[in-house]
């Protein structure tokens, strides 16, 4: 479990402001390596994105590689 806090000055550049949890240094990294994931959409939509099962049909739908990997 994870959850992280990103902002991106107009979609220039990316900066982590904070994460909390086991996982979360190691999601943001594949979500940056990866260019897909839910804090990638969150910045794309201006919208908070929640993934609660990263292995449910939709989630894998929207971002294959982050959930294989994650």
């Amino acid at each position: 479990m994870g959850l992280t806090l990103a902002a991106d000055a107009a979609m220039a550049r990316r900066i982590s402001l904070c994460g909390d949890g086991p996982l979360a240094d190691g999601g943001e990294k594949l979500q940056c390596n990866l260019g897909e994931g839910p804090c990638v959409q969150t910045l794309q939509q201006r919208a908070p994105v929640l993934a609660e099962d990263l292995g449910d049909v939709h989630t894998v739908r929207q971002w294959p590689l982050f959930a294989l990997e994650a």
